[in-house]
Parts: structure tokens; sequence; C-alpha cells
């Protein structure tokens, strides 16, 4: 049950990128058991266009609070070099 289950899932996960949905919206077709992962490496300068660019209220959400968690999560003494280019949420 549950692989018929994951393949029905699939097929509609196909169906709705061939309709030209983008990834970022067809992703919700999956099923929640599906887990994604991030591996990420930036140096400082990227980072700090990165947040600028991920903050901002045109940014994605989803997106837009990963930037949000990264700063929060930045240690104490490393955010003056990123508190600049954080957007704040409205």
């Amino acid at each position: 049950m549950v692989d018929e289950m994951s393949i029905k899932a699939l097929e509609n996960l196909r169906a709705v990128l061939k309709s030209g949905i983008s990834n970022d919206r067809a992703k919700y077709c999956l099923p929640e058991s599906y887990k994604t992962e991030l591996t990420w490496t930036i140096n400082a300068r990227s980072l700090q266009n990165f947040l600028s660019l991920r903050s901002d209220k045109s940014a994605l959400w989803e997106i837009r609070e990963l930037a949000h968690e990264i700063f929060n999560n930045l240690p104490h003494d490393h955010k003056y070099l990123y508190k600049d280019f954080i957007k704040k949420v409205d």
C-alpha cells in the first residue's frame, strides 16, 4: 500500500512538472515523509548577498524564513558582519 501511494505521488509530481509549475511549488506534491537535506558552503561576502536578497519580501516565504534562521543562528560575535544585510520581517 505504501509503495503504491509513493508511486502515485511521484506520478502526480511528474504531471505537475510537465504542466510547467515551478519546482518551488511542485515540491508541495511530495508526501511529507519525503525528506530533503541542505548542505551548504559559503563565504562571508556571498552570505551577505544571500541574506540581502533572500530576506527580502519578494523572496519565496520558505527561503525568507531560511535566511532569517541562518542569521539568527550565527555566532553573536559574527552578526555585526551581516546585520545591515538582513531585512526585517513585516
